[in-house]
C-alpha cells in the first residue's frame, strides 16, 4: 500500500487503522446475537453457494417472485476488501424473505445457514449489524484516502470512538430493529428479547474494548493536534511539539518558529471568519506553500517575469475553472445540452 512520494510509515499506518476499523466489528463473535460469526464469514459461503449452480440461482428467483422482492446478486465479503462487508449485509437484507424461504424449503442446505434463517433474531442480527456497519463504512472509506496525515488518521478513529461510546451509553438501536424487536416480545419472546438487549450492550462493549487497545499507540501524537488548523495554533501546544521532536534528534529553533507561529495564527484568524469556511484556510495556505517551495529560488522579480512569459499559466490564474462552483456550473450545462 505504499505510494511513491508518500511517507512509508505514513502510508502503513494509514492502511493499519483502516484495518483496525474494519476488525472492530470482528470481535462481535464474542458476544454476537447468534454467538458465531455469522456476517462476515457466510456472506461469503452464501455467494459461493449461488455463484456456480445456475439452477439454484434460477430457484432463488422463483422464490423472489413469490415473495413480491426484485432478485439481485448476491455481494461477496474477504477479509482484505474492508468496504465490502457493508454493502454484502445491506443486500442480505432485501434479499431476506426471499433467502429464508428457499434456504428452509432445502433438503440439504449447509447446516451454518440453516440455523441462521430457523433463529427467530437472525433479521433484527442483520438490521443492527446494518446500523453499526454503516458507521464504520463511512470512516473507512476516509482512512483509505491517499493523503491522510498521521493527525487526519487520529482524528477519524476518535470520531468511530466517540459514535460508538454515545451509542453505548444511549443503548442505541435503530427505529428498525425496535419495531422488529416489539414485534418478537408481542409474540411470547421475551426472554430473547431481553437476551438480544443485553448482546447489543455487549456488542458495543466488544468494539470499543479492541478500539481503546489498538488506539493506545496513538495517544503519543497527540501533541500534533493543533495542525489540523481546527482553531487558531496557541504557541504552548506548538511548544510542546518542538520539545517532543527535540527529544526524538529533530532540532527546531523556536525562536523563529515562535515568529511564524503567530504569523500563522493571525492568517487563520482572518482566513476564517463568519464568511470562509476551514476548506477555504486549507486551499489557501496549500496555495501559498506550493508557490513558496516549489519557487524558492525565484525572486519576486523573476517571478513577475515567469508569469508574464507564461500566456498558458495566465489563463489558468484568470479562468474560473479553478473554482468549485465553476465546475458544477459547466456540468449543469453539458447536462442541459445532452437533454
Amino acid at each position: 500500500m505504499y505510494r511513491p512520494g508518500r511517507n512509508k510509515w505514513e502510508a502503513e499506518c494509514t492502511v493499519c487503522k483502516a484495518k483496525l476499523a474494519h476488525t472492530c466489528v470482528c470481535p462481535i463473535k464474542v458476544q454476537a446475537i447468534l454467538k458465531r460469526k455469522w456476517t462476515q464469514t457466510n456472506i461469503g459461503k452464501l455467494c459461493k453457494y449461488f455463484h456456480i449452480y445456475t439452477v439454484r440461482t434460477e430457484s432463488l428467483k422463483e422464490y423472489c417472485d413469490f415473495v413480491d422482492i426484485e432478485y439481485r446478486r448476491m455481494l461477496s465479503h474477504s477479509k482484505t476488501r474492508w468496504l465490502s462487508l457493508f454493502p454484502g449485509i445491506e443486500r442480505m437484507i432485501q434479499m431476506f424473505p426471499a433467502l429464508k424461504a428457499f434456504f428452509l424449503s432445502q433438503q440439504k442446505p449447509p447446516i451454518v445457514i440453516k440455523k441462521f434463517f430457523e433463529n427467530e433474531f437472525s433479521e433484527i442480527y442483520l438490521w443492527h449489524m446494518h446500523s453499526l456497519m454503516s458507521a464504520f463504512h463511512t470512516h473507512i472509506q476516509d482512512l483509505e484516502k491517499e493523503k491522510n496525515s498521521i493527525m487526519e488518521v487520529k482524528k477519524i478513529m476518535n470520531s468511530i470512538h466517540t459514535i460508538l461510546l454515545e451509542r453505548k451509553s444511549n443503548n442505541f438501536m435503530s427505529l428498525k430493529v425496535k419495531g422488529l424487536l416489539a414485534q418478537k416480545r408481542s409474540d411470547g419472546l421475551g426472554k430473547e428479547y431481553d437476551q438480544f438487549c443485553a448482546d447489543v450492550q455487549g456488542l458495543y462493549s466488544t468494539c470499543l474494548e479492541y478500539l481503546e487497545k489498538w488506539m493506545t499507540p496513538m495517544e503519543e501524537f497527540s501533541t500534533f493536534t493543533w495542525m489540523d488548523l481546527s482553531e487558531p495554533p496557541e504557541w504552548n501546544d506548538v511548544e510542546a511539539c518542538i520539545k517532543f521532536l527535540g527529544e526524538k534528534g529533530v532540532v527546531i529553533d523556536d525562536v523563529k518558529c515562535f515568529d511564524q507561529v503567530t504569523n500563522l495564527k493571525r492568517f487563520t484568524e482572518r482566513a476564517s471568519g463568519p464568511r470562509r469556511g476551514t476548506s477555504c484556510l486549507f486551499e489557501s495556505l496549500k496555495g501559498i506553500l506550493f508557490v513558496q517551495y516549489n519557487l524558492k529560488d525565484m525572486s519576486c522579480k523573476d517571478f513577475h517575469a515567469y508569469l508574464l512569459s507564461n500566456r498558458k499559466l495566465l489563463g489558468k490564474i484568470s479562468s474560473t475553472a479553478k473554482y468549485r462552483w465553476a465546475d458544477k456550473e459547466d456540468e449543469e450545462e453539458k447536462q442541459d445540452e445532452e437533454d
